[in-house]
């Protein structure tokens, strides 16, 4: 979040959190010149994309575990005219995810669309033409609004006047702005299933699909329109590969070091107070989420009080698991779904609390990083 709008070459530049925004932020700001200095409480870089090991061989990716837009991490490198394959590799999985229901139907999400709607003609009944149709208005929403929504600042004037949106603009219609991504998925098909399978797209950023708008229907299209990816060496890769390029840009990162405080002057950034010593920067870019930002570092500057009482998302329970055993019908991906969604989503977003039968996913890295995993094993949960 930038707290000042001048931002001239050489600049010194401070950024809280080494998180993967974070770091992703000082390449860009090093790239046009700024002289970056990272501030993180951590001992390491990466926030929630961090890493974690148990005894006996187990590495773990202790945040995200999926890779989607592999396109935006490629830009940073190619932004300073470095070869992105020359600092982290991917590839496209397929399939994307093993899915579980609770009636014993176990459905497979390959990458090619056409397969995977087969496989749902197969195993739910639903014909193929319905899921393809779906995926079709799926991708089309992307492409109306990810000009706007993922590329351009929702704060400055001139994104609302950007061709981006007027092409947003004539797509209203479909983006069902009106209902919600349940309505949506259970107006398109008849197999509640099939409906259960879309609506958890809505926890991609832990939201409620019996409240979320049928907008974000169009996340579907991320991983099979745009494609599911795994990085050689497991999600973590993605850090410590942008850490490398970010100090051979100059970026400097100062670990175990949070910010106390942002300083300002007359309504102006002027450093950043921490616990070892006061900071002179010209411009500071937060990484925190934005209700610390303002109110413990920013607590007497007026804060943006509607955007701080929008309601959080949701949070999960994680464990894991070191497990002596291979599971042949697993994948890198897999998804037990619960009996009874709407009452799962009821216990979490209403009553605060874990429901009697949960849906369960269950992330298998060591088939595609076999480090990750003993060699006798070759699993890991």
């Amino acid at each position: 979040m930038p707290l000042s709008k001048t931002a001239a070459p050489k600049q010194a530049t401070a950024i809280i959190g080494a998180g993967i925004g974070g770091i992703a932020t000082a390449v860009r700001l090093a790239a046009h010149g700024h002289r970056v200095t990272v501030f993180e409480a951590q001992e390491s870089f990466g926030g929630k994309m961090h890493q974690l090991e148990l005894p006996g061989g187990y590495r773990f990716d202790g945040g995200p575990s999926l890779f989607t837009l592999p396109h935006l991490v490629d830009e940073l490198f190619q932004l300073v005219g470095r070869n992105p394959q020359d600092y982290f590799r991917y590839q496209r999985l397929d399939p994307i995810t093993q899915y579980f229901f609770a009636d014993g139907i176990r459905l497979t999400a390959w990458a090619d669309e056409g397969r995977f709607a087969q496989e749902v003609e197969e195993k739910l009944g639903v014909p193929a033409t319905e899921v393809l149709r779906f995926l079709r208005r799926s991708g089309q929403a992307y492409e109306a609004t990810a000009g706007t929504f993922l590329q351009k600042s929702l704060h400055k004037a001139a994104t609302y006047l950007s061709p981006e949106v007027l092409k947003a603009l004539t797509s209203l219609p479909q983006l069902g702005l009106t209902s919600t991504m349940h309505q949506r998925h259970a107006a398109a098909f008849s197999d509640p299933r099939l409906v259960q399978l879309f609506d958890r797209f809505a926890t991609y950023n832990g939201s409620d699909p019996y409240q979320a708008p049928a907008t974000l229907s169009l996340i579907p299209h991320l991983e099979h329109g745009l494609g599911a990816y795994y990085p050689e060496g497991g999600i973590y890769a993605i850090a410590q590969s942008l850490v490398r390029l970010a100090e051979e840009l100059g970026v400097r990162f100062r670990y175990q070091e949070p910010v106390l405080e942002i300083l300002t002057a007359a309504g102006r950034v002027t450093g950043v107070r921490t616990a070892q010593d006061v900071y002179d920067f010209g411009l500071v870019v937060s990484n925190m989420d934005v209700v610390p930002t303002y109110r413990h570092l920013l607590p007497r500057q007026p804060a943006p009080e509607r955007t701080l009482r929008q309601p959080r998302s949701s949070s999960a329970l994680i464990f894991y698991w070191g497990i002596a055993r291979r599971f042949p019908e697993l994948g890198v991906h897999n998804i037990f779904f619960s009996e009874d969604y709407k009452r799962e989503f009821e216990a979490i977003f209403q009553e605060k609390t874990i429901a009697d039968d949960p849906t369960v996913y269950v992330n298998i890295t060591s088939g595609h990083t076999p480090t990750d995993a003993p060699p006798a094993t070759k699993t890991g949960l």
